[in-house]
């Protein structure tokens, strides 16, 4: 079976505003995009399963899709950080307005990207793909998703 790379999309958009699954999808194809509209059950679960989760699960990109970053995205940010077994993957925070306080704060608890969401959904299009691209580049260990938690209130988009 053919190892498939995750990402871990979490939004505090409401549903059906947040970015398509279609436009994560890339050149490759080969990422299961997991869709959590309730982040904070997601790190609740996490803390709860501790070292007891598999280091398969590991997403190999994390992207919030936020409306406006806010304490609670830095919450999460730090407390993604804070977790030892997902503190080196790459986040990612889309959003459509930016205070540059919080870009600031984003950036320095290492942030990877932090990105305005483009009017043209073709540009945010184009830019995820490049991310795919160099995601699945040669050289670069991306993780084998064999399941998912099942305990956790997340469903793979469509």
């Amino acid at each position: 079976m053919k190892p498939i790379s995750m990402i871990l999309l979490l939004t505090n958009r409401p549903s059906g505003q947040t970015i398509p699954a279609g436009a994560l999808s890339g050149n490759s194809g080969s990422y299961q995009v997991i869709h959590c509209d309730d982040p904070q059950s997601l790190l609740d679960g996490l803390k709860e399963k501790g070292d007891s989760v598999p280091l398969e699960l590991r997403p190999c990109l994390i992207l919030l899709d936020w409306i406006r970053p806010d304490e609670e995205c830095i919450r999460i940010i730090r407390r993604l950080k804070d977790d030892s077994r997902v503190k080196k993957v790459p986040v990612l925070v889309v959003a459509e307005q930016s205070d540059p306080q919080m870009v600031r704060q984003c950036y320095s608890l290492n942030t990877s990207f932090y990105l305005l969401k483009p009017a043209d959904p073709s540009a945010l299009k184009v830019f995820l793909d490049h991310l795919g691209q160099f995601l699945s580049l040669d050289g670069i260990k991306l993780p084998q998703i064999r399941h998912r938690w099942s305990s956790f209130p997340i469903a793979a988009a469509h």
